[in-house]
């Protein structure tokens, strides 16, 4: 997706690899953990999983805004939106950060 003309092009029916999904995980955990924010971070994932669809459609409505908090641009706020669509990503996102939140009090 490095072509300009090809900035809004995501194909929705492909599958997100693991390696994928494990980045953005990364950069989520990374961030909640850098500002020792994990039990925020638990409680807003689990609490919008009941609507995990929605979330993930406003995420595609406010895109063009989320691209600048995204350090991958528009290509990985259309990534996480499609992980966000199954309840099962959140529940491992939310799994990652507790281990995380776990791992920083060993320290």
């Amino acid at each position: 997706m490095n072509n300009p003309a090809n900035i809004f092009t995501f194909d929705w029916d492909a599958e997100i690899s693991t390696e994928t999904r494990d980045r953005i995980f990364d950069k989520i955990v990374g961030a909640a953990d850098k500002w020792r924010l994990h039990m925020p971070a638990v409680l807003f994932f689990e609490s919008i999983g009941p609507m995990s669809y929605l979330g993930s459609q406003a995420m595609i409505h406010f895109s063009p805004f989320l691209a600048m908090l995204f350090p991958g641009g528009l290509a990985d706020v259309q990534k996480c939106s499609k992980l966000m669509q199954d309840p099962k990503n959140l529940k491992m996102l939310v799994d990652r950060i507790v281990e995380a939140e776990d791992a920083a009090r060993k320290r």
